[in-house]
């Protein structure tokens, strides 16, 4: 693997805007990553609620991203990365931050920390009104709970990042982009 300058991550729950914001980097000129990749999209469904057998599915999308997908890149961005992974997993167990600290911590010597992670924080009915909007398909592993959110919201406010930066979802999308890259400088 080459040595990266930087990657950074947006995350954010469905319907925050995260495609949007990643669409619009695009069209400044970086090069972005979807997680998971395609390859791994044909499975998905049917390991998305299962606990420990999801939790495996999408680290390993996340190394293969950084090791396959973007092995030569510089200076790009993910969509989504290991603060979903873990929130998603936790979620769907305990639901206790404390089991998030405790697991984020374990993993954060076996993975590579972007430089900067942005959160892309949007409250509840707002969001759910975004994903109203989608197809069947679209919404199939969208997590609409109103306990989901609150939580996420919780772990990011409670985990001590090395650099995030939580960005107000009701701004526009052209004042996203002016934000994130502001952060670039």
């Amino acid at each position: 693997m080459m040595d990266r300058k930087n990657f950074y991550v947006i995350e954010g729950l469905d319907g925050v805007g995260k495609t949007t914001l990643i669409k619009n980097l695009e069209k400044n000129g970086f090069t972005t990553y979807k997680t998971p990749p395609k390859l791994y999209e044909t499975i998905r469904g049917e390991l998305h609620g299962l606990r420990e057998a999801s939790l495996f599915y999408y680290l390993s999308s996340l190394a293969y991203t950084l090791e396959v997908e973007a092995e030569n890149s510089r200076d790009f961005f993910l969509d989504r990365y290991i603060f979903s992974t873990i929130t998603q997993y936790v979620s769907n167990t305990t639901r206790s931050i404390k089991e998030f600290n405790r697991l984020f911590e374990r993993l954060s010597s076996l993975i590579e920390f972007p430089a900067i992670t942005f959160f892309i924080d949007l409250d509840y009915k707002r969001r759910i009104e975004r994903i109203k909007g989608r197809t069947v398909e679209e919404k199939a592993l969208d997590n609409e709970s109103k306990s989901y959110n609150d939580f996420w919201i919780q772990a990011i406010r409670e985990y001590n990042f090395s650099r995030k930066v939580i960005l107000d979802g009701t701004k526009t999308e052209d004042e996203l982009l002016v934000e994130v890259l502001s952060y670039l400088e």
